[in-house]
């Protein structure tokens, strides 16, 4: 590793989270919230505190992954251990959420893209897919072509398949729409062409819904979005 701050990173890992107060320690609580294993667990508070190395480097306003998000979130409620030994004698400057923070998409792209670079340059390796997803909206671009293709492929399919199949069966296929097959393909071909012709409307309104989509099983770390994010206030 080549670090921008050593110092920093050496307080971060001999910082012991468990060590906090509470009946319950740390990553015990945190497995039974978010339903996680305990190497799950481990792995998460370990990419948190590398977030945390991460967000006092980087001049931006921090957003976590969701994974690390509910890490920080929980470590909030362990006041003691949070505000007095984390902030004032290994971060050693303030630390806020700022809850507005989540809703400013421009600065959320500019800070993930900013922490996997820094992250690959400080620790020497990429940061895990798994835990490190991105947290942002899903490009529009992306969602526009998959239901183009998707359209697509339905209509294409779903005509091949039942104009095929009459044939095989020795249906009397094309002309009017009489038989059974061919008004099953002319569905499939309507929907089709109208999920691909329509895409640009799907594609948006796609992207706008699914961030703010939530399940009530909890998940495995990094599959669920935590429209948090956090700011860290600089001296």
């Amino acid at each position: 590793m080549s670090l921008s701050d050593p110092a920093l990173w050496a307080r971060l890992e001999a910082h012991r989270f468990d060590a906090a107060e509470g009946s319950l320690p740390f990553s015990g609580k945190l497995a039974q919230a978010e339903g996680w294993g305990g190497e799950d667990t481990a792995r998460v508070i370990e990419e948190y505190r590398r977030f945390l190395y991460l967000a006092q480097i980087l001049d931006l306003e921090p957003a976590p992954p969701p994974a690390i998000d509910a890490a920080w979130r929980l470590h909030l409620t362990y006041t003691r251990d949070y505000w007095e030994r984390l902030v004032p004698d290994v971060l050693r400057r303030p630390a806020h959420r700022d809850a507005e923070a989540a809703r400013r998409l421009s600065r959320r792209r500019a800070f993930y893209a900013a922490a996997r670079r820094a992250y690959a340059r400080e620790f020497g390796q990429a940061p895990p897919r798994d835990i490190w997803q991105s947290p942002l909206q899903p490009e529009f671009g992306g969602v526009l072509a998959s239901c183009f293709v998707l359209g697509f492929a339905i209509a294409l399919g779903g005509f091949l398949a039942t104009w095929g199949l009459g044939w095989l069966l020795g249906l009397p296929m094309g002309g009017a729409v009489d038989t059974g097959l061919e008004k099953v393909g002319t569905v499939f071909f309507l929907i089709g062409w109208g999920l691909a012709f329509f895409s640009p409307l799907w594609a948006w309104l796609i992207s706008r819904a699914l961030p703010h989509l939530r399940s009530t099983k909890k998940p495995p770390p990094g599959t669920r979005e935590i429209g948090v994010s956090l700011n860290v206030s600089r001296p």
